[in-house]
């Protein structure tokens, strides 16, 4: 996790080339990620992550997961992330980040570990700024 002052180091789960380009955009725009990595299916985020938690200064402060991934989405993501042996201490903030309306995946989110959040799409400035705040109220404040 971050402490005072740090950036953070951020993993876009997102097939969507547009989706990407404007979230890298709005993290940008607010200065307060020092990496952003992508994967484009819910397989590859997984096995980045699997392949960081050996190197735990690897690990993404937060995770935006987009629910329909092509190869594994993101419920099967979250599935086999909480399989992963990651202290409690190291685990991201995992956010599903969404164009999804059905109230169905919203509950899903709340019952699903290591969700921490269900947002909606398009990030924007003020929705990165609630979650800033909210999530990483020291950073926030720093900003």
């Amino acid at each position: 996790m971050t402490t005072e002052h740090e950036l953070l180091s951020v993993l876009l789960v997102e097939d969507n080339p547009a989706n990407v380009f404007l979230q890298k955009r709005i993290i940008t725009k607010l200065g307060c990620a020092g990496e952003i990595t992508v994967a484009t299916t819910g397989l590859e985020a997984f096995e980045m992550v699997k392949d960081w938690r050996d190197a735990p200064d690897r690990l993404p402060d937060l995770i935006f997961l987009d629910i329909n991934l092509p190869a594994m989405n993101g419920w099967e993501f979250m599935d086999h992330y909480n399989d992963l042996e990651i202290p409690a201490e190291l685990r991201p903030v995992v956010l599903i980040l969404t164009y999804s309306e059905y109230s169905k995946d919203r509950k899903r989110a709340k019952k699903t570990p290591g969700v921490m959040g269900f947002y909606n799409k398009p990030l924007t400035v003020p929705l990165l700024e609630s979650i800033l705040q909210r999530y990483f109220p020291e950073l926030a404040a720093g900003s």
